[in-house]
């Protein structure tokens, strides 16, 4: 639902979002509805910033890009959700968007930490650093990590997502 200020009294009211994108036929967003499938199965998102998180989780859920979203407000966070979940190789997910500069445990500490989980982990993830940062030393840095598939400069765009989900999986 969203609120949408459209009675006479300009009071919001309350509507369902559209089941149709406007500039789609009905007959059109049923074919292209069908042939959508869920990319890949678990997406773990490491950031404290709620628009970002909102803004990643509402692309990846509209654009059927995976089934399972995981959000952790911290680098410390992400590792506990990690540690519980590294054994089973099914549970663990299929891309990491990380951001740097989080309080309690920062992407780097996550990275360190992450690093050590190494040979635990039963499958590797993609991870993408994602960060507004535009610092060369920053982007060296990330990939001088092993596991770090590529550096990302906020904020993500809708074909950016997808490129990196759906043209590398």
């Amino acid at each position: 639902m969203y609120i949408l200020p459209d009675n006479q009294a300009g009071i919001p009211t309350k509507r369902p979002l559209p089941t149709v994108p406007y500039n789609m036929s009905k007959e059109l967003y049923a074919l292209n509805k069908q042939s959508r499938m869920q990319v890949i199965d678990k997406i773990c998102l490491i950031d404290d910033d709620q628009f970002y998180l909102f803004s990643m989780r509402r692309m990846i859920e509209i654009n059927h890009l995976c089934s399972t979203i995981a959000e952790c407000k911290n680098g410390q966070e992400a590792i506990n959700y990690i540690s519980k979940i590294l054994a089973d190789k099914d549970a663990l997910p299929d891309v990491i968007f990380l951001d740097i500069n989080m309080p309690i445990m920062n992407g780097w500490e996550f990275l360190d930490a992450y690093e050590k989980l190494g040979a635990r982990l039963k499958r590797k993830s993609r991870l993408y650093v994602v960060s507004s940062s535009i610092d060369s030393n920053d982007k060296a840095r990330a990939k001088s990590y092993k596991m770090v598939t590529d550096y990302i400069i906020k904020p993500v765009s809708i074909d950016q997502l997808k490129e990196l989900i759906v043209g590398k999986s």
